[in-house]
Formats: C-alpha cells, sequence, structure tokens
C-alpha cells in the first residue's frame, strides 16, 4: 500500500485526486459551478454544505458515476473517466449512505466484498484476506455482528458495516457520504476514529458532513459549497468562520473557543430579540 500512496502522490499537485473547474447540470439546473479542489494523502477532508448545494453530485463526478459537463477530475494525475470500474475499485473506496443487498448476505460476507478489486482470478479469500476482514470488523467495532444478516441490522449497524468493508478494500483514498448521519454517538466517534486511523496510515479521505463541529473536530481540511460554487478551501479552522457559517445557516449558528476546542451551536431564542 505504501508504494500505492507513493505513486498517488506523484499526481498534479501532490493530490490524489483533483477536481478541476468541474461543472454540471440536471436539465437546465446547474448545480456545480466550476469546483476546484484537491485531496492530499494523508489528509481527511470534510465537505460542508446545506441541502442541494452539489455535495453529492461533486461526490459522483469524482468517483466517476457521472461526467462533468465542463471540467474534469484526476485521480493520480489521470482522468477518471480513462479507468476502468476495476482501477477505480483498487484505488477508491466509496461509503454510500443506504445500501441494501438483494441478497441476504452476512455481515462478514459484505465486509469480505471489499476485498474483491484485489483478487483477480482467486475465487477464494486469501487467510490474508480474512485477516484484513477480521481487522477491518474490528476497527469498527462490529465483529460480534459478523455471522448476522445484514439485512436484518438496524440503519447504523448496517453503516457500520459499510465502513468496515471500506477499510477491508484498501484503497488510497476513501470517500463517505455522510456515514455517521444514522449512528448514535457513540458509533460516530467509531466511524470518525477509523476513518482518522487510515489517514494516519496515507490514505486520503473525503467525508460530506452536515455538522460542523465534526469538521471542526475530526478533519484536517475543509471544503465548503453553497448553491453549486466553492465558497472556501484549507484548514478546517481557518475556513469554518463565523463569517462562512452566516453565509450558510443565514445566521443561525454561534461559535464558541474554549481553549483550544471550537463549538459551533445553533443560535438561541434569546439571541433572536
Amino acid at each position: 500500500m505504501a508504494d500505492d500512496l507513493s505513486a498517488a502522490a506523484s499526481g498534479a499537485g501532490g493530490f490524489l485526486l483533483e477536481a478541476r473547474d468541474v461543472e454540471f447540470s440536471y436539465g437546465a439546473k446547474k448545480v456545480l459551478k466550476g469546483v476546484s479542489l484537491g485531496v492530499p494523502p494523508g489528509k481527511l477532508m470534510g465537505l460542508l454544505g446545506p441541502n442541494g448545494s452539489g455535495k453529492t453530485t461533486l461526490f459522483k463526478c469524482c468517483l466517476a458515476f457521472q461526467r462533468p459537463e465542463k471540467g474534469d477530475v484526476l485521480l493520480n494525475g489521470r482522468s477518471v473517466r480513462s479507468l476502468s470500474p476495476k482501477e477505480l475499485a483498487v484505488k477508491i473506496a466509496y461509503v454510500p449512505q443506504e445500501h441494501r443487498p438483494a441478497f441476504p448476505y452476512t455481515v462478514r460476507e459484505m465486509v469480505a466484498m471489499g476485498r474483491t478489486p484485489h483478487m483477480g482470478m482467486r475465487p477464494t479469500l486469501t487467510r490474508r484476506d480474512g485477516e484484513i476482514v477480521d481487522r477491518s470488523l474490528e476497527l469498527a467495532g462490529i465483529s460480534s455482528l459478523a455471522d448476522e444478516n445484514y439485512n436484518h441490522l438496524s440503519g447504523g449497524q448496517r453503516q457500520l458495516t459499510l465502513v468496515a468493508r471500506a477499510l477491508a478494500q484498501e484503497t488510497s483514498l476513501v470517500f463517505l457520504d455522510e456515514p455517521t448521519s444514522s449512528l448514535d454517538f457513540r458509533n460516530q466517534m467509531r466511524v470518525w476514529g477509523a476513518v482518522r486511523e487510515l489517514v494516519k496510515k496515507g490514505s486520503g479521505a473525503v467525508i460530506c458532513c452536515h455538522d460542523p463541529n465534526h469538521i471542526l473536530w475530526f478533519c484536517d481540511e475543509a471544503a465548503v459549497l453553497k448553491d453549486g460554487r466553492l465558497l472556501a478551501k484549507g484548514p478546517s479552522r481557518q475556513v469554518v468562520t463565523t463569517e462562512i457559517l452566516d453565509e450558510l445557516y443565514g445566521g443561525e449558528a454561534r461559535k464558541f473557543e474554549h481553549g483550544d476546542k471550537i463549538f459551533i451551536y445553533p443560535r438561541s431564542a434569546e439571541d433572536k430579540d
């Protein structure tokens, strides 16, 4: 994996992935308007913005699910449009918001699917593949669910299974679309902890997130979208400012600093008087 990361860092600007002036429309509605950003290795980037700002569409363009009408997305210096699905799967893992397979797979089988891009013509997992699956289950905190039917789990448990599958995929880049939205507090921290472990090892990660606190507490970098435009990007504490919060939420958010900690909280009724 270290060799893959070294190769990835040789892309333009040292980025694992770079979006260059990406534009995209659904019919006559323009949803991305010249968005440019880069994801460096060993960093966790939080993508922040209100509903309808273009975050999910940007994800889809970066993952080659959709083709920009203008601009391009480069992975290790190559356009994602030039890569086969297998090549993309070896380099990028994706955790969607929700997923229900048609067949009753166990949790272990779901996580083992993360090894598929690395198996080639092998019909079964190797011992090393099995060890990676076990480690991913443990890191996500769901080892006890390994033999359970995935479709019988709670929404939060299914989400943790998808995170474990991405961990097992061992890619240099991971995209996560609101991975903690259906999780309780403890499991939210498990997800953030698992992603932080990934970036410690040199992988890059991009998380679509609605909670500015999580952007500040866990993300190295932040990119802010509104109405399809990139408002700001850079180190999270320099990006998530009072001015940006006002722009995003119309003055409904307040920022509080205590020592080296920063907290975002809602504007109270008393504040509005």
